[in-house]
């Protein structure tokens, strides 16, 4: 909901291949960290600069160093085993709305409520 930027950060720092490539794939960013600099500093500097734009910030990492060093306003922490358990909870609640609309009857009858149905059956003679 909303506008926002998601960014996924690996750590590249032990890769000595000169590729990093900046793929945005579906609206998400991939950040490879640089040869010789950790995901934790590219993680780090990416909250600092939103900091600097006064844009509010989720990391999600169940990495406890990462969660203690970007905290503070107006930065979120959120573990990945929320982050799992949230998605999941989703996926289910879109699944069992789906399934409620694909068992709804279409007719205008059985969209009436109850008490303009029954109005409708005086009317009609079933009652």
């Amino acid at each position: 909901q909303g506008r926002y930027e998601a960014v996924v950060v690996f750590d590249a720092a032990g890769n000595v291949s000169p590729e990093r490539p900046n793929l945005t794939v579906a609206g998400v960013r991939t950040v490879f960290s640089p040869t010789g600099e950790d995901a934790d500093s590219v993680i780090e500097r990416l909250v600092t600069e939103a900091r600097h734009h006064v844009r509010a910030v989720t990391v999600i990492t169940s990495d406890n160093t990462i969660r203690a060093t970007v905290g503070g306003v107006p930065v979120t922490r959120v573990s990945s085993d929320v982050l799992i358990a949230d998605v999941g909870a989703i996926v289910e609640d879109v699944r069992a709305a789906n399934e409620e609309r694909n068992h709804q009857h279409l007719t205008l009858e059985d969209r009436l409520d109850p008490k303009t149905r029954q109005k409708l059956d005086r009317l009609l003679g079933r009652i």
